[in-house]
């Protein structure tokens, strides 16, 4: 092991370090619902630990605390201080590298990517050529946007950010003057056919704000064009510090039509654990008036699904219990064991921290990305499956429960070994 470690040395000097530092911060407690503004929340879940996991997998002091709106369905977690800070400072994707991007499937041998996925689908679903007036809302690199210019050379897409490090990564696919960072002008009011949004309501505690946003942004009977997590999916949305926002279908419509949106379209099968929405600002040939009104709902148009109550409250059962249940898994591993971790994003960091709880630690960390092979995570080399090293014998499994069996048992390269694996069930 030592051997093969250290003829990979030398990639250290080029890769990034990941770490997981503890930044003090304060969780604040929540009274009203960021989808329908209710007083009706009750507590779902609270983290046994005071300690909470972020999407780039740094460690916040402070339980996780998540509650459920009983009259829209939705799903919030209280926030972090000063949100604002957090991502025009602190907050990073795919850590500024124009292609690092995450793996959405394998197609055969070929890696299919999230970018790649979400800008066919959008291609697909929207009328977008080269003469479309877009905006892409809360945008970071704007990876999908990328890559829908990619296809459509001619367009110039504009950009919306709170921060300004993504500005070198735009200035390669869109002019400057279509770079907005902190604010939209009013010049751009009302111009724009269509408006997306690629996994960034998720992050906004006010919610209400950023929809009067694009609502504005709107021309008359403009598509406002979002994916968000679908936390029923991918349940470590449900436990995501960063993440203040776990949508279900009832809790879309009644933000969106709260905000005067109409037309609203939900679709959970087009994109694996994620909701693709659609909705129309309305036109004047409708009757109802353009400008934004925020309007209180006494009939919900939408029905909150009992069964979406049930399975949060598995999710929330879950996530309870994993803690206790891998710990006395691990602790029980025989000393001579040989520790690898299969996951460099959330899965993995979060088994990573109860193994480090336990006073071990694997010794290397294994990803069928290749953006992330070579680079280092909390000093543990990231490889290739097939570069698995012959001295491990059991395996963390920081996967999504509902895939990770499955995508185990098709790794050719692992065929032939015996791997004790340890899931998340």
């Amino acid at each position: 092991m030592a051997g093969h470690l250290a003829r990979r040395s030398s990639l250290a000097i080029l890769s990034t370090v990941r770490s997981s530092p503890i930044q003090p911060t304060t969780m604040i407690s929540v009274k009203t619902c960021n989808c329908c503004h209710s007083e009706a929340l009750v507590e779902l879940y609270r983290g046994s630990t005071t300690s909470s996991l972020t999407t780039m997998n740094t460690t916040l002091h402070g339980p996780t605390v998540v509650s459920y709106c009983s009259i829209c369905g939705h799903v919030q977690t209280d926030p972090l201080f000063d949100l604002k800070s957090y991502y025009e400072e602190t907050y990073e994707v795919g850590r500024l590298n124009e292609n690092d991007d995450q793996l959405y499937a394998m197609d055969g041998d070929r890696p299919v990517y999230r970018a790649e996925h979400q800008a066919r689908i959008a291609c697909q679903l929207l009328a977008i050529d080269e003469t479309t007036r877009i905006l892409d809302y809360g945008c970071g690199k704007s990876l999908t946007m990328m890559r829908i210019t990619e296809k459509l050379p001619g367009l110039q897409p504009f950009l919306y950010d709170v921060s300004d490090k993504y500005l070198p990564i735009w200035a390669s696919f869109t002019s400057r003057d279509h770079c907005f960072v902190r604010s939209i002008p009013a010049s751009a009011q009302g111009s724009f056919d269509i408006v997306t949004s690629f996994y960034a309501l998720e992050h906004i505690s006010d919610l209400s704000d950023a929809l009067s946003s694009i609502y504005v942004c709107l021309k008359p009977g403009g598509t406002f064009y979002f994916l968000v997590p679908n936390v029923l999916v991918n349940v470590a949305d449900f436990i995501v510090a960063d993440h203040v926002n776990h949508f279900l279908p009832s809790s879309l419509q009644a933000l969106l039509l709260r905000n005067g949106f109409t037309d609203v379209e939900v679709s959970d099968s087009l994109h694996f654990a994620a909701f693709v929405v659609t909705a129309r600002k309305a036109a004047p040939e409708d009757g109802q008036a353009p400008a934004p009104t925020v309007q209180f709902l006494p009939e919900l148009p939408y029905q909150v699904d009992e069964g979406d109550w049930l399975e949060l409250q598995s999710i929330s059962s879950f996530w309870a219990s994993q803690e206790q249940r891998l710990m006395a898994r691990l602790t029980s591993l025989p000393l001579h064991a040989c520790l690898g971790i299969y996951g460099a994003g959330f899965y993995g960091s979060y088994l990573r921290g109860l193994l480090q709880a336990t006073g071990r630690t694997a010794v290397v960390i294994v990803d069928q990305n290749p953006f992330l092979q070579g680079t280092f995570v909390d000093g543990l080399l990231v490889v290739a499956p097939s570069q698995l090293p012959e001295d491990v014998d059991t395996l963390l499994v920081g996967l999504n429960p509902k895939s990770a069996k499955g995508i185990i048992q098709g790794i050719e390269a692992w065929q032939e070994r015996i791997l004790d694996c340890i899931y998340l069930e």
